[in-house]
């Protein structure tokens, strides 16, 4: 829905403006979430605070380094040439950066990343779902705004109601998944969204029950460092998803066979994806379907 204001918004008054409308749009969300939250907080249980021992100054700036390095080699490695010095430098600087991140979350008293979260299968499955998802998800539908506006011809708006059905099912997903994991735990929709995974639904479907597995994985003092975990993941997994099938797009010389490569990829995502969550995901004490009072 708002893909088709923001293009109605960019016809008729600019890119600039069209920007301007998604950011107060989505801040309007935001604030009825915050206040929805605020309404219903007799409902919600805090999670115990771990004691203070100060910030992980290194591990935070391995991991800038880490995440900024390798961001920049793989969106612009297409554009300036894999065997340009900057971005193989930038490639070099990242998985030495890498190393050392887990080299200091193992030693430091107070890790921004504690590695003792990847003990668990069920934790470090949905993480991987959920960078997998957004790789796909995410790259396929940059370059399918390409695809109707580049080579269809689409107007901005004509693109954004193009991609209305995808984007549109995405409040049923959500709204059908609390539910289906309620009853049956997160394994059961986490299986089936990647299956629909190139679908707003199937995304919608897959993420509440990821981040119900994810945190309830973890230690519940530590659950806002899962979440922030599982965040940090999917965004990554969104900026490589539309750096690399982006540029698998533009790289053999014509666009649709390159989408159609890019799209058997995304796909593969997907379906490891559903992989993942069948083998990896397990049922936590607190994930595990209510029973009814007879």
């Amino acid at each position: 829905m708002i893909a088709s204001i923001c293009g109605l918004v960019e016809v008729r008054a600019g890119w600039c403006a069209s920007r301007l409308g998604a950011f107060l749009l989505h801040s309007c969300s935001a604030f009825q979430v915050t206040a929805h939250d605020e309404a219903h907080d007799t409902f919600m249980t805090l999670s115990p605070r771990l004691q203070q021992r100060g910030f992980d100054i290194p591990g935070q700036v391995a991991g800038i380094v880490t995440l900024g390095t390798l961001t920049f080699a793989f969106n612009e490695g297409g554009h300036i040439g894999w065997q340009m010095w900057p971005i193989w430098g930038a490639l070099i600087v990242g998985m030495l950066a890498t190393a050392i991140l887990l080299f200091i979350e193992r030693r430091t008293s107070s890790p921004m990343l504690p590695l003792e979260l990847f003990s668990s299968s069920t934790f470090s499955a949905a993480n991987v779902v959920g960078l997998l998802l957004n790789f796909g998800f995410y790259g396929q539908l940059f370059f399918i705004n390409l695809f109707f506006q580049q080579v269809k011809g689409y107007s901005p708006l004509l693109t954004g109601l193009a991609l209305l059905p995808e984007t549109g099912m995405v409040w049923l997903g959500n709204w059908l998944s609390g539910r289906v994991t309620a009853r049956t735990g997160p394994r059961l929709p986490m299986v089936i969204g990647p299956l629909i995974g190139a679908t707003g639904f199937g995304m919608a479907l897959n993420m509440p029950a990821m981040t119900n597995a994810c945190i309830e994985s973890a230690p519940r003092e530590r659950s806002s460092i899962a979440s922030a975990v599982l965040n940090a993941g999917r965004q990554a997994g969104s900026a490589l998803g539309v750096a690399l099938l982006g540029m698998l797009v533009g790289s053999l010389g014509s666009f649709v066979p390159g989408m159609r490569v890019a799209l058997v990829i995304a796909g593969a995502a997907f379906l490891a994806a559903c992989a993942l969550s069948y083998f990896g995901i397990h049922e936590t004490k607190e994930s595990a379907p209510a029973t009814r009072a007879s």
